[in-house]
């Protein structure tokens, strides 16, 4: 439901509940298309979300990203044996171009990641308003070449004598856990959350180069008025393992915007994103949202350096625009232009679907 709204009004003998409810489709197609960093990708599949009205949701997918083809099918049950138990499988193949650039921000060569991946999650609220608790085990099979890379990126590994990662097996442990929680009215965000993932890859479950990670991540959300929403997130990770496929790529898609895709990358990482959410139109079939946001953070191979940030930029400032369907679950088209403060001053417009968080 899009909403669910309900009233207490006086009757002989008692009072009458009325509910008014505002439905959403259940069955969607998928389409998310998007540009940024230097960096496009397209997704087209279906989803549903009732699957025989037991509210039981599955889907696929297939995926472009720049230059590679990836794709999954998932089953998830939200109340698993009609508990609050949420149940997950996963399964597909995600394939990726990776570039590196040095300090200066000048590509040092690329490659192509192709992986293999089951996973399963199990998530359970404890307390459904603000303790949630997970665990899941993934199986990636990893395979590195330089088949989907453009023939100036192959000059590059041959100039720079760039070694490939070597192919291996990860199987790891997926631990979760958060605290309080973040609620959609309509499209608008209210709440703050918490959460903590770690994940173990030791030698004994079947990983061939052991590693652990944690990420914190923290959220929050605040309604202004009755057509203006604020929102924050703050997030801060490190890894065990100075492996470069698995360090954090920070810029672009998804944590950074105004930089290219994978700008910066280390070991240690802290990053920040604050938005203002201004509605110009809003109705219950379609709204207009303006936003102003900034971006900032840092990355590194050490705490001191990530503390000192080590002459890294970590800001980038900017504007844009959300094209909203309230009846169309998940349905938000994105448009963003972000200066961002690097080597050199540079815009960039990034566009794609959902919040960037």
């Amino acid at each position: 439901f899009r909403i669910v709204v309900g009233r207490l009004v006086a009757a002989a003998g008692g009072v009458r509940v009325i509910l008014r409810f505002d439905e959403k489709w259940t069955l969607l197609p998928i389409f998310t298309a998007g540009r940024g960093g230097g960096v496009l990708h397209m997704t087209v599949g279906a989803t549903e979300t009732h699957l025989l009205g037991r509210f039981l949701e599955t889907g696929l997918y297939y995926q472009y990203f720049n230059g590679s083809h990836s794709g999954a099918v998932w089953l998830q049950d939200p109340r698993l044996l009609h508990r609050r138990l949420l149940g997950r499988l996963d399964v597909g193949v995600s394939n990726r171009v990776r570039t590196l650039y040095d300090h200066g921000g000048q590509a040092e060569g690329a490659w192509s990641l192709r992986r293999m991946f089951l996973s399963g999650d199990l998530q359970a609220d404890i307390r459904p308003r603000w303790l949630r608790v997970g665990a899941g085990l993934i199986v990636g099979l990893d395979h590195y070449d330089e088949d989907t890379l453009t023939a100036p990126q192959r000059q590059l590994n041959m100039d720079k004598q760039l070694v490939l990662p070597t192919d291996r097996r990860d199987v790891l442990a997926r631990f979760f856990v958060r605290l309080g929680r973040v609620d959609t009215t309509d499209y608008f965000q209210h709440g703050k959350a918490l959460t903590l993932t770690t994940d173990l890859a030791p030698a004994w479950l079947g990983s061939e180069e052991p590693f652990a990670r944690a990420t914190l991540a923290g959220f929050g959300y605040l309604r202004l008025g009755q057509t203006g929403n604020l929102g924050a997130r703050v997030m801060l990770g490190t890894i065990s393992d100075a492996v470069a496929e698995r360090q954090f790529y920070v810029g672009g898609l998804g944590w950074r915007r105004g930089f290219a895709e994978g700008r910066y990358r280390g070991t240690h990482v802290w990053n920040a994103n604050l938005e203002a959410r201004i509605s110009s139109f809003h109705h219950r079939i379609a709204a207009l949202q303006h936003v102003f946001f900034c971006d900032f953070g840092a990355v590194a191979d050490g705490w001191g350096e990530l503390i000192d940030n080590s002459g890294r930029p970590p800001l980038a400032v900017g504007t844009g625009i959300r094209l909203v369907l309230p009846l169309v679950a998940r349905f938000l088209a994105r448009l963003d232009v972000a200066l961002a403060f690097g080597e050199r001053r540079e815009w960039r417009v990034s566009f794609g679907s959902q919040q960037f968080f």
